[in-house]
């Protein structure tokens, strides 16, 4: 049956999904800073995360089984980043060259989308255990439904992240830049997954939660009492993790918002069930 291939092809590609044990858990921060909430405690029931984010790998999977076409692909654009470092492959001598500029820059380009992340001219190419980007929260919900997961809340993503001690980071307490793909990294893209192995990952055994790319959830940002949206009146989602043109500390309590319709070379997701 269909189901029974669904789940062989996804416990093929899929990394484990990490039990968080029901229980009491600190988020926020006690010295807010930006979106970030003040620290609160919180009581959550179990659940399981996945351990990585989405993988490009595991993307095409899904299309290739529903045919899905992604937001960016039905508009036919991306919004892409540019941090002040990016390295490009030179596409005549194949030797790698780095672009400095003055910062980072945001721009609407037509062709970008998760299988051209840069617009055209970019590729997948030895990208498959690379998160995937230029995934709106809608292209995010549509794949966590066909695999039987959903997007995590904020605060079991934060939950998962910081563990039963309330850390400031997966790590620790300590901010180390090296364990995490920032602006600072000089990467000016995303890297596999698995890149910063085991030193990086939270109490629980996550990888990835800081940097790399932002993260979904399905909660929305409010500020005071009402939902706080764009001039339409389309609610605004928190994102978390900061991403790989993100610059300064980046704390798991850190928040980022936007509008579901959104998508760019930053955002990706990962799965709870």
């Amino acid at each position: 049956p269909r189901e029974e291939y669904i789940a062989q092809i996804l416990e093929r590609f899929t990394p484990k999904f990490i039990k968080i044990p029901s229980g009491h858990f600190i988020i926020g921060s006690s010295n807010p800073q930006g979106l970030e909430q003040n620290k609160k405690k919180i009581s959550l029931t179990s659940y399981h995360i996945g351990q990585f984010p989405v993988t490009n790998d595991l993307f095409e999977l899904f299309v290739r089984d529903t045919g899905y076409e992604t937001d960016a692909e039905k508009v036919g654009y991306g919004t892409v980043t540019e941090s002040r470092c990016m390295t490009n492959v030179d596409p005549v001598t194949g030797r790698n060259t780095v672009t400095l500029s003055r910062g980072i820059t945001e721009k609407i380009s037509q062709g970008a989308n998760w299988r051209h992340p840069f617009g055209p001219g970019s590729s997948l190419e030895n990208k498959h255990n690379h998160p995937v980007v230029q995934i709106s929260r809608r292209d995010a919900i549509a794949f966590a439904t066909w695999a039987g997961k959903r997007l995590p809340t904020e605060e079991e993503w934060e939950a998962a992240a910081r563990g039963p001690d309330e850390r400031l980071f997966p790590w620790g307490n300590q901010w180390d830049e090296r364990l995490a793909n920032l602006e600072s990294s000089g990467q000016g893209d995303t890297i596999p997954v698995n890149y910063h192995g085991r030193q990086s990952i939270s109490p629980f055994g996550i990888f990835d939660l800081l940097g790399n790319v932002m993260e979904w959830t399905s909660t929305v940002y409010r500020q005071g009492q009402a939902a706080t949206g764009d001039k339409r009146g389309a609610p605004l989602y928190i994102l978390k993790g900061g991403c790989w043109a993100s610059t300064g500390v980046v704390t798991a309590a850190a928040r980022f918002i936007e509008k579901d319709l959104f998508w760019s070379s930053t955002i990706g997701f990962r799965c709870v069930v």
